[in-house]
């Protein structure tokens, strides 16, 4: 074994009391990398799970698949964004109906409970997240007449594709909104709501909002997740021969990095893997933004970045934390009780090309707030650094 993936996971996880993480580590000590989805706790710091907060474990967050579009509501001249649900029958054309909450008389607000037949007869239906599943809440609206279901959340948060619950029939299109959207929709019953298939925005190259964020729960509070890749994907069924369907969240996302590992590994096998975790991490995509509306995505939420297992394997270099082998610094929790606190970091960089490789270490901020606070500044060595062919150099940081 070179690979294994764990589509698996418990959020807030701690890797120092988590037996699980402890095997993760002792399989990264036999050569070994583990690769494990970072939870679907959405943007909630340290939500990141075990095990993918190991040490040594590879942690994926999700992001969009390419195609992947942000349908827009249209109500009352007003565009609200909400989540299409991939496993509802997406629309063939402009469907446009007036909107109701509920039966329409202040019950089954959540639609877990049969609508009668033909009582939502041409109706947008707007029903409230929680006490079953999303799948069933379509389900429910589309065998009461109506022509498109909305899930509104009640609780701060984004939208995101919920899971397939196994109710069947779902004959209509599903949709997700955020609470602040969904209580709006609640102030403007009865108003025409029009979907537009032609009315939306691209995601390529952003979150998906149920993805977990960092940093590590732990005191180290190392940087999870360290990766990010589509997770949204079609996946075989077990048994059917021909079956497929869909398979999301952090749990989709963790093969791809898996699969690009084993490329990694197929042309390289001598790798380690904290060294295929470097190369990942080194050469992600980092213009990954939040949404289309939050600007680029938290380190701790994105990592190194959307996997790149191109830029992956043409890298002649890689670089990890002496320390903790982590593609990435992390200089844990910091109790600030003096107007000074210098911290330390040793990189390693590793040349693996048959040339001397000079290399200018110039840090920089993700965001411009953080360099204009002047809070934190970061020192390197002036110059370059030069890294001889097959060998290795350290960076003090």
């Amino acid at each position: 074994v070179d690979v294994i993936n764990m589509s698996l996971g418990s959020s807030y996880g701690q890797p120092f009391d988590d037996d699980l993480a402890v095997a993760v580590d002792n399989a990264s000590a036999l050569g070994v990398l583990t690769v494990a989805s970072a939870g679907n706790s959405a943007d909630k710091p340290y939500a990141n799970g075990t095990p993918s907060s190991a040490a040594s474990a590879l942690s994926v967050a999700q992001t969009q698949v390419p195609s992947a579009e942000l349908q827009l509501l249209s109500l009352k001249d007003t565009n609200y964004a909400a989540v299409f649900q991939p496993w509802s029958a997406p629309p063939s054309g402009l469907i446009a109906g007036p909107l109701q909450y509920g039966d329409g008389a202040g019950g089954n607000l959540n639609g877990c409970a049969p609508f009668p037949a033909g009582s939502l007869t041409g109706q947008v239906v707007l029903v409230d997240r929680g006490g079953c599943d999303f799948t069933l809440k379509i389900k429910n609206v589309g065998l009461g007449g109506g022509i498109v279901g909305i899930i509104g959340l009640v609780a701060p948060g984004a939208p995101f594709s919920g899971g397939d619950g196994g109710d069947r029939p779902i004959d209509i299109p599903g949709y997700m909104i955020d609470q602040a959207d969904s209580n709006a929709f609640k102030a403007q019953v009865g108003s025409p709501v029009i979907i537009d298939p032609a009315n939306g925005l691209p995601l390529v190259g952003q979150m998906v909002g149920s993805s977990s964020r960092g940093p590590q729960h732990d005191a180290t509070t190392l940087l999870k997740p360290e990766i990010g890749a589509p997770g949204a994907s079609v996946s075989a069924i077990a048994g059917t021969g021909t079956g497929t369907g869909p398979f999301g969240g952090t749990s989709g996302a963790a093969p791809m990095v898996a699969g690009s590992a084993a490329l990694l590994l197929q042309a390289a096998p001598e790798l380690s893997p904290a060294e295929v975790k470097a190369r990942l991490m080194n050469n992600g995509e980092t213009d990954i933004q939040t949404d289309p509306f939050s600007g680029l995505a938290p380190i701790t939420r994105i990592g190194g970045g959307e996997v790149r297992a191109d830029r992956a394997l043409d890298a002649p270099a890689a670089a990890w934390d002496e320390d903790t082998l982590q593609g990435g610094l992390s200089f844990g929790f910091v109790d600030v009780d003096k107007d000074v606190v210098n911290l330390t970091k040793t990189v390693i960089v590793k040349n693996y090309s048959d040339q001397t490789i000079n290399y200018e270490v110039k840090p920089g901020f993700r965001y411009e707030e953080d360099a204009n606070s002047g809070a934190v500044s970061v020192s390197v060595p002036s110059g370059k650094v030069r890294v001889g062919a097959g060998s290795t150099q350290k960076v003090q940081v």
